[in-house]
């Protein structure tokens, strides 16, 4: 019985991991995509 729900337990807390991971790599993306835009603004006042 309390194996049970101990396992339950470390599937919640793998499961909230994943999901700050999953936060990070968005949060990463939203960063590079930034920054293309800053090169490319950049590259069309230099022209």
């Amino acid at each position: 019985m309390f194996h049970k729900r101990r396992k339950k337990e470390e599937g919640r807390r793998k499961k909230e991991e994943g999901r700050g991971k999953k936060e990070e790599g968005r949060r990463k993306k939203e960063e590079g995509r930034e920054k293309k835009e800053e090169g490319r603004e950049k590259k069309e006042e230099g022209e």
